[in-house]
C-alpha cells in the first residue's frame, strides 16, 4: 500500500497529471514579470516587500487575511487554489501563495520547511521559467532523526537515498518541502517559481483558525520518517 500525506504519495517530487492551463501560466508569468527583483537581481537590493531566507532566494508573499501583495496576486492564488482541488481526494484551502526567484547560479543549502502548518499541508509549485539546468535533490530522514525536536540541522540527518530530479515549466509538481531537500542552479538565468501550500480543510478550521501565528515550529513525526518513494515525474 502506497503511504500518502493528504492523499498525495509520500515522495520527494510529483509531477501532477494535469499542466497548468495556458492562460494561468501566462497571467503568473506576467505577475513575476511585474515584481521589482532590484539590479541584476542582486539579493542585496531586494526592495522590502521582499524576503531572503536564503542568499540566493528572493520571496514575495501573500498570506490570506494577513497581507496581499496586489489584487492580482490575490485572484491568481484563488483560482489556481481552486484548479488543485481535483488532485486532492480531500478536501483542501491555502494558507498561503508565493512567487520565488532562484539567482543565477543560485543555490539553497539542504534544509527541511519546519513550520507545523508546513507539517499538516502539501505544497505545489508551478515553475514559470524554462530554465533547464536546475536540479533539485530529495532525500529521507536518517533513522536517527529527532521526533521531539522542533529546530535542527536537516543535513545532521540526511539519508542515503539521495534523488536528482528536475522540474519544466507549466506543469503542477507536488514538492515535498518537509524531507530534507536542496536545490542547485548552474544556469545564467533566473529561475522563477509559483508555491502554494494546500492544508486540509479540518486543519485550517481547527489549527490555522485559533493560532494567530502562522511561524509555529513543529516536530518531525515518525510518519515522517517513511521512506520516500523516488520523484514521480
Amino acid at each position: 500500500m502506497t503511504i500518502t500525506k493528504n492523499s498525495l504519495p509520500w515522495t520527494g517530487l510529483m509531477k501532477l497529471p494535469k499542466p497548468v492551463k495556458p492562460e494561468y501560466l501566462s497571467l503568473l508569468q506576467d505577475l513575476w514579470k511585474e515584481q521589482n527583483w532590484g539590479v541584476n537581481f542582486e539579493n542585496y537590493r531586494r526592495p522590502t516587500s521582499q524576503s531572503a531566507i536564503y542568499p540566493c532566494t528572493r520571496v514575495v508573499t501573500y498570506l490570506p487575511g494577513i497581507n496581499s501583495p496586489s489584487e492580482k496576486f490575490k485572484n491568481l492564488s484563488d483560482v489556481i487554489a481552486s484548479e488543485l482541488q481535483q488532485f486532492f481526494t480531500i478536501p483542501m484551502k491555502y494558507w498561503i501563495a508565493e512567487i520565488v526567484l532562484l539567482t543565477p547560479n543560485g543555490f539553497i543549502p539542504w534544509h527541511h520547511d519546519s513550520l507545523e502548518l508546513c507539517k499538516r499541508s502539501s505544497r505545489i509549485i508551478i515553475p514559470l521559467t524554462p530554465v533547464d539546468d536546475i536540479d533539485y535533490y530529495f532525500c529521507s530522514w536518517h533513522d536517527d532523526t529527532p521526533t521531539g525536536t522542533e529546530r535542527f540541522s536537516a543535513n545532521s540527518f540526511l539519508n542515503t537515498d539521495i534523488y536528482q530530479t528536475k522540474m519544466s515549466m507549466g506543469n503542477y509538481y507536488f514538492f515535498n518541502h518537509r524531507v530534507p531537500h536542496k536545490t542547485l542552479s548552474k544556469s545564467k538565468l533566473p529561475r522563477a517559481t509559483f508555491s502554494i501550500d494546500m492544508i486540509p480543510e479540518s486543519d485550517y478550521n481547527e489549527y490555522l483558525m485559533k493560532n494567530s501565528s502562522t511561524l509555529v515550529h513543529g516536530t518531525i513525526s515518525d510518519f515522517e520518517k517513511t521512506k520516500i518513494l523516488p520523484p514521480i515525474t
